[in-house]
């Protein structure tokens, strides 16, 4: 299991399948892993004046470990664009 901010963690290639501004949540689809991910906003590593918030479509690596979040059963660590 990741330890959560550890910033050692491996990451893994995903997609943002769903992002929910207002909610500051949403859903990354993460290679070879048949769950869908849950990300919070608080999981994204962010680069100078950039809005912690992801586009769905958009290509991400992700620190990830097995967790129940609401319907969820992977639960992002942190996310970081490319």
């Amino acid at each position: 299991m990741a330890i959560i901010g550890d910033m050692d963690m491996p990451l893994s290639k995903g997609t943002v399948k769903t992002w929910y501004r207002e909610e500051g949540w949403g859903s990354i689809q993460i290679e070879g892993v048949a769950a869908e991910c849950f990300a919070h906003f608080s999981s994204i590593v962010q680069r100078e004046k950039e809005f912690l918030e992801l586009v769905p479509g958009e290509d991400v690596m992700v620190s990830w470990h097995e967790a129940q979040q609401d319907e969820f059963s992977v639960v992002a660590d942190r996310v970081e664009r490319p």
